[in-house]
């Protein structure tokens, strides 16, 4: 049941039955936190339009509260949109991997895009159902973006452990600027970093500005996000012992070094190898 279009193409339509949904808890008949099931149909158009590719059908639960109200509305689109810049950030760096493996192959961007929207799918409808019950707005904008966040941190660590050594030495480059640079695995993933970073602003906290007098380099932000990088590059080629590596990063990212050691802290010891 869709209402009336101004019959332009890629003109939005909304169904009617929404707008029925919208009058009604409006007039108080039923209750913003009420469950409902919505299901969309679809059709995938081939050649000019003269056939049918394919078929598109979805269940998806969720609170009137979601359909009806613009303020959840709005919480669960700014939620897809921060989520698909994140899955964008994650591609790319599949793909300065693979650029930095000497892959001569074309990099796997259309894999990696659906094997992470299929991961973030699981995650995302149980958060969309309780929208708009026990939180909504801006906390539940800032818990799903740390959902995000931990997946494509996940993620992010399976694609620089897959590409191994390789792309851990890196090769030399010459990007569209024109201007030759060493792309390696640590330096993707800090490109990574930086994009996730922006992508999901919620799920970081306030950056903070370096201290009076310490070089830029060695700025929190930035040492915490280089020494994640080079830990994460080492136990993917389990190329380091104990505690001898984390030490001695320790000591040449001073002063943000406490920073960095608590967090790897965490790091199971199942993960830590000696020897090549």
């Amino acid at each position: 049941m869709l209402s009336p279009g101004d019959g332009s193409r890629g003109s939005r339509q909304r169904p009617w039955c929404l707008t029925w949904l919208h009058k009604l808890v409006t007039h108080g008949v039923l209750t913003p936190d009420m469950p409902v099931r919505l299901r969309t149909l679809g059709v995938v158009y081939g050649t000019q339009n003269s056939v049918i590719d394919g078929l598109v059908s979805d269940v998806l639960d969720c609170r009137l509260a979601a359909i009806t109200d613009p303020e959840v509305i709005q919480t669960a689109v700014d939620a897809a949109e921060a989520s698909s810049r994140a899955v964008d950030a994650l591609v790319n760096l599949a793909s300065n991997l693979n650029d930095a493996a000497g892959g001569d192959r074309e990099p796997p961007r259309g894999p990696t895009r659906e094997l992470v929207f299929s991961a973030l799918n699981t995650e995302f409808r149980p958060w969309l159902s309780g929208l708009g019950t026990t939180y909504s707005g801006l906390a539940a904008g800032r818990q799903w973006q740390a959902t995000v966040r931990f997946t494509m941190s996940a993620q992010a660590r399976r694609l620089v452990h897959d590409a191994g050594a390789p792309a851990l030495v890196g090769r030399d480059i010459t990007p569209l600027s024109g201007k030759a640079t060493h792309l390696d695995a640590s330096l993707a993933h800090l490109w990574f970093s930086g994009a996730l970073r922006k992508a999901l602003p919620l799920a970081f906290p306030d950056k903070q500005p370096p201290a009076t007098g310490v070089p830029a380099w060695t700025s929190p932000l930035r040492s915490h996000a280089l020494c994640w990088s080079v830990i994460t590059c080492l136990d993917a080629c389990r190329i380091y012992s104990g505690d001898f590596w984390i030490a001695s990063l320790g000591a040449w990212l001073s002063p943000s070094w406490p920073s960095c050691a608590d967090a790897h802290s965490t790091t199971p010891q199942t993960h830590r190898k000696s020897g090549v």
